[in-house]
């Protein structure tokens, strides 16, 4: 049986099919359970957007994702985004804890992480284009700061 490490903020995630029949699938010291092991320490994050979008495009470019126009096509780019934010909601549709972040055969997994594979393609996509997305989004966030309450009039 194949078994998952989980760990969230706040200590284990449970399951939608219950935490104490998830707790005796996770293969882990009492000691890390009392504790609530973090899978994150040692990964602060130090760089900038921009650093990051390098980062992202150089490492995207070196494993191969960059060798022709078809990898390079901004509408491909925007649809792997989509994909990726489609496993965010399948990952929760499983009942895994948004926070949650867990080993599959030593891939970390869980929403959060797909949420990162979003940020990453969109760090990879203004990387290639050379865009300087630290500034875009200084500017979009001072905007959306006067924008009036719950504007638009929509629900969501």
């Amino acid at each position: 049986m194949d078994t998952k490490k989980v760990f969230t903020k706040f200590g284990i995630a449970a399951k939608q099919n219950g935490l104490r029949k998830y707790k005796k699938e996770i293969n882990m010291s009492e000691e890390k359970k009392a504790t609530g092991t973090n899978l994150l320490a040692g990964y602060e994050n130090d760089l900038s957007i921009n650093e990051w979008c390098k980062e992202c495009f150089e490492t995207s470019k070196s494993k191969g994702w960059h060798e022709n126009d078809v990898n390079d096509n901004v509408f491909n780019k925007l649809l792997l985004i989509h994909a990726e934010v489609s496993e965010v909601v399948e990952e929760l549709r499983k009942g895994i804890a948004f926070d949650a972040v867990y080993l599959e055969n030593g891939k970390p997994e869980g929403p959060i992480v797909e949420l990162a594979d979003v940020i990453i393609r969109c760090f990879d996509l203004c990387g290639s284009k050379g865009i300087d997305l630290g500034s875009v989004v200084k500017l979009k966030h001072e905007y959306n700061k006067t924008r009036p309450h719950r504007h638009g009039g929509k629900v969501i």
